[in-house]
Parts: C-alpha cells; sequence; structure tokens
C-alpha cells in the first residue's frame, strides 16, 4: 500500500466520522422540532401563534367596547 493510498483511507475515514456526527446532529435536531411523544417545537410554536391570534382577535373586541363606552360616557 502506497503513501496516497494511506492518505486517501485517513481522509475517507475522517469524513466517515464527520458524516456519522453530523447524522446525530440531524436526528436530535429532527426530535426536537419534531417531538418524540412529546409535542415538539414546531406543534408548540404553532399552538403559540393560534393563542396570540386570540388574544388579539379579544383586545380589539375589548377595545372596540372600551371606546364605545368611553364616547357614549362622553357624548352625554
Amino acid at each position: 500500500m502506497t503513501g496516497i493510498d494511506k492518505e486517501v483511507i485517513e481522509r475517507l475515514t475522517r469524513i466517515e466520522t464527520a458524516i456519522c456526527e453530523i447524522d446525530k446532529a440531524l436526528k436530535r435536531d429532527y426530535t426536537v422540532l419534531h417531538g418524540n411523544g412529546q409535542p415538539g417545537l414546531v406543534h408548540r410554536v404553532g399552538a403559540l401563534e393560534l393563542n396570540w391570534r386570540w388574544v388579539k382577535w379579544l383586545a380589539g373586541i375589548i377595545g372596540a367596547g372600551v371606546g364605545y363606552l368611553a364616547s357614549f360616557i362622553t357624548k352625554n
């Protein structure tokens, strides 16, 4: 086996090790994002956004009511 062959084998071994580490990181990230028996980050952020829409809607209704009452009180 020549020096070039050994160098190629060493580089391929390092590449294989790096790919294994990347694969582990991707699996870990996927589990965090999509969950593993519990809701993941994607689901939790979606729920927060949905709740925020309801809060904005409710604040608009309350604000309209307060504005109506304020205008009614100031006119009388």
